[in-house]
């Protein structure tokens, strides 16, 4: 089937990794893995990671590139990879608090040549923000969703060009659709979010209604319940 995302028309963009896993390997170092879905990343690229647990980018460089268990001189939209990065600072790569749903970026490398690759599922997701987070699950639909205030906190990480000056959010505003939900919820209410690479529980800080059950449209705002992550509008 042909790809819903013309990759093709990504590469000329500000690059954008997101890290959905990492390694420590012994004698080689820090290795992350995850998706390129804008940009283009070559070798010594210099890219943001973060944001850390204060919702802080750190530069490193990219100092090898993996992709389908092959190395390659750059990964391209679309195209899933690994990569082995370094600290541009003098503080260790380890310290900078790597985990799951990261994002790494940078600035533009000379251009290559572009295949178009399909590897890509981004699903959007919210959270909120309270003292314990709720064990009733509820599914919901989000249609969009905008930026709102931010603070310095951990999020799930990413790769991304410093020309981006990328800023960690620690709560921001969506529309939601609930399919199915057994509880009713309302404000303070805490489920888990799933947008892009983020994974978090949040809580719901405002509503434009009363409360919410299955069926209802509503416009929400939410607040990451322990550390700021970086999204962006239309996520």
């Amino acid at each position: 089937m042909p790809s819903r995302r013309a990759w093709v028309n990504q590469k000329d963009m500000p690059a954008e990794f997101l890290i959905d896993q990492h390694f420590n390997v012994p004698g080689v170092g820090l290795v992350v893995a995850g998706t390129l879905i804008s940009g283009v990343v070559a070798l010594n690229h210099v890219l943001l990671m973060g944001p850390d647990n204060q919702g802080k980018f750190n530069p490193v460089t990219v100092r090898s590139i993996h992709h389908m268990r092959a190395a390659v001189h750059a990964l391209l939209p679309g195209q899933t990879g690994a990569f082995v990065v370094r600290s541009r600072t003098k503080d260790h790569v380890r310290s900078f608090g790597i985990r799951k749903g990261m994002v790494r970026s940078g600035p533009r490398p000379r251009p290559f040549s572009f295949a178009p690759y399909h590897r890509l599922f981004i699903a959007p997701t919210f959270l909120p923000q309270n003292d314990a987070p709720s064990r009733s699950a509820a599914h919901l639909g989000i249609t969009g969703l905008s930026i709102g205030a931010w603070t310095t906190f951990p999020t799930d990480q990413v790769l991304l060009e410093p020309s981006m000056n990328p800023v960690a959010t620690k709560s921001f505003t969506c529309d939601v659709l609930v399919l199915h939900s057994q509880t009713t919820m309302r404000v303070n209410y805490q489920p888990i979010v799933y947008a892009r690479n983020v994974r978090q529980c949040v809580r719901i800080a405002a509503m434009d209604k009363e409360i919410l059950r299955t069926g209802v449209r509503a416009r929400v705002t939410l607040e990451f319940m322990y550390r700021p992550e970086f999204l962006q509008p239309g996520t």
